[in-house]
């Protein structure tokens, strides 16, 4: 008998060092780690975004132009117009990211890979034991730094000679008519 509640003595003693959580506290901590881990994502896509060629409006060559061709100068106009622009947009920003801009960024991505492969390393050694390494790397090198500047706005000067001259960006007024482009875009 007394060993009985000797063990019932134990059990108590355990489940009272040990207090259970309940189904709705487990819940809750999953809730939380679920909100944290969707705010840093935000926070991580929003830091990415505000790079990104999308919103740069040196990327946007087939944009441009059509916006140059068919936006009227009168504000009224081109809020009128808007239902039209909303498709059009939708197309020329695919041509633009899809189709001109991997064009445009694939000479600078094949360069930067060549001098990442014949990239000096001090000493002869040095050298010949990292070109096994570069030669694995390489699509890994050559994939990288054409989607990131394809879709990031990574050194748009260098591009720069690469672009269609016909999509170059000009300025708007206060009114919404176009300026001229500055000197150094005409060619």
């Amino acid at each position: 008998m007394k060993l009985r509640i000797r063990n019932r003595k134990q059990s108590a003693a355990c489940r009272s060092a040990k207090p259970r959580q309940s189904a709705r506290d487990n819940y809750d901590r999953r809730r939380r780690s679920k909100r944290i881990w969707a705010r840093a994502l935000c926070i991580v896509v929003g830091i990415q975004l505000s790079t990104c060629a999308v919103t740069d409006v040196h990327h946007l060559a087939t944009t441009n132009y059509v916006d140059r061709k068919i936006t009227p100068d009168n504000r009224v106009a081109q809020w009128a117009l808007t239902p039209v622009y909303i498709p059009i947009a939708a197309v020329t920003l695919t041509v633009d990211n899809f189709i001109i801009a991997p064009i445009v960024h694939l000479p600078s991505a094949l360069l930067d890979t060549w001098d990442f492969l014949t990239g000096d390393v001090e000493g002869y050694y040095a050298n010949m034991g990292t070109v096994p390494f570069r030669i694995v790397l390489l699509p890994v090198v050559f994939a990288g730094d054409w989607m990131g500047r394809t879709w990031f706005a990574i050194d748009t000067r260098e591009d720069g000679w690469n672009w269609p001259a016909w999509g170059r960006q000009w300025r708007r007024d206060s009114q919404g008519r176009l300026i001229d482009p500055p000197e150094e875009q005409v060619q």
